[in-house]
This record gives C-alpha cells, sequence and structure tokens, in this order.
C-alpha cells in the first residue's frame, strides 16, 4: 500500500476530450503518474504539450490486462464517451459507455 506521500497512478480514458484534457492537465500539474488509454484515432492535439510527461496505450491495440501487469494503477477515471454520432452502432455505443469502465 502506498503512503501519502507517494506519487498516485491515475489511468485516465478520453484524455482527448474537453473534460479530460482539463483533468489530465490539473493532475500533472500536481505531480500524479498519468497512463492514458487512448484510441489510435484520437486526436491529441489538445493534450499535444503533455503527451511527453504520460505513459500512452491505444485501447484498440492494447490488451487491458497487459496496461494493470505493468502498472500498480490507484484510481481509473473514465472520461471516455460516445455520444452516438457519426451513426455508430449500439454495440459500440454500449462498449464505448458501459463495458469500458466495467
Amino acid at each position: 500500500m502506498k503512503s501519502m506521500h507517494e506519487t498516485k497512478t491515475i489511468l485516465i480514458t478520453g484524455a482527448t476530450g474537453f473534460l479530460g484534457s482539463n483533468l489530465l492537465k490539473r493532475l500533472i500539474r500536481e505531480n500524479y503518474q498519468i497512463i492514458l488509454l487512448m484510441r489510435s484515432s484520437s486526436n491529441p492535439e489538445r493534450i499535444s504539450d503533455v503527451l511527453g510527461k504520460v505513459v500512452r496505450y491505444n485501447a484498440d491495440e492494447t490488451d487491458l490486462t497487459q496496461i494493470f501487469d505493468n502498472h500498480s494503477i490507484d484510481t481509473i477515471l473514465h472520461c471516455a464517451t460516445s455520444y452516438g454520432r457519426k451513426e455508430v452502432s449500439p454495440l459500440a455505443l454500449l462498449e464505448t459507455n458501459l463495458f469500458l469502465p466495467l
């Protein structure tokens, strides 16, 4: 168990969106260790200035168990969402909004 003075590791999904990018930058300023889980098709423009300060995994190319095997994660912040735009299938909506956080 980590003491109060040890750095916490946080896994963030949805870090390229408005909410996720702002949380990411704040947590980096507060010296948290950050692991990003993002789609390889995501546009990292909002977070390009901090990508060198985080560990990044592509959700569509990486087995989730690998991330947990490689890192001791204290907290997960699930900021990813799918609004169903661009004619996304109902299954894709469930995978992003329900199954991934579970």
